[in-house]
């Protein structure tokens, strides 16, 4: 009963003081269901039965997620030893939401102007066909940026 004092009393406010006749019809066509919403959400029940249903619907949402917009694709940047740590843990754990397109290693002078390219060079490569089993982005070198290697990573999709 509360509940719908508080949504006719929002109404009156909103619309100072008159109800429109059409948002009114649309409220009661609508307030059977939400008095059972109401009752449903509010109802008291023990706290584990709460957690257990947040966890349930959590993981529902999750798992339709998943699959309706796959994983996250994503670069991993960063400083030698940190970077590829970071991308072993990503890639180790299975159902993490995360596919790792490439690993980009070491700090460029400037960045992030000039890491842009490097990135842009990865996601390019990523979607290169490979005819070598290092890659393009795996050779050392040559110019003077201290990027030492991008790695990328080919995952089979389940």
């Amino acid at each position: 009963m509360l509940v719908h004092a508080g949504y006719l009393g929002a109404f009156l406010i909103r619309f100072g003081g008159a109800l429109p006749d059409t948002n009114f019809r649309a409220y009661v066509q609508l307030a059977p269901g939400v008095t059972v919403l109401t009752l449903a959400l509010f109802l008291s029940c023990p706290r584990a039965l709460q957690v257990l249903t947040l966890l349930l619907w959590r993981g529902a949402v999750w798992r339709v997620a998943q699959r309706v917009w796959g994983p996250e694709r994503v670069i991993v940047c960063g400083p030698p030893g940190e970077a590829e740590d970071f991308t072993r843990r990503l890639t180790s754990v299975r159902m993490t939401g995360w596919e790792v397109l490439g690993t980009l290693v070491g700090r460029p002078p400037g960045a992030p102007e000039e890491s842009l390219s490097e990135v842009a060079a990865a996601v390019a490569a990523q979607r290169a066909p490979r005819g070598d089993e290092d890659g393009p982005g795996q050779r050392e070198r040559e110019d003077p940026f201290p990027l030492s290697h991008v790695r990328h990573h080919r995952h089979a999709r389940a």
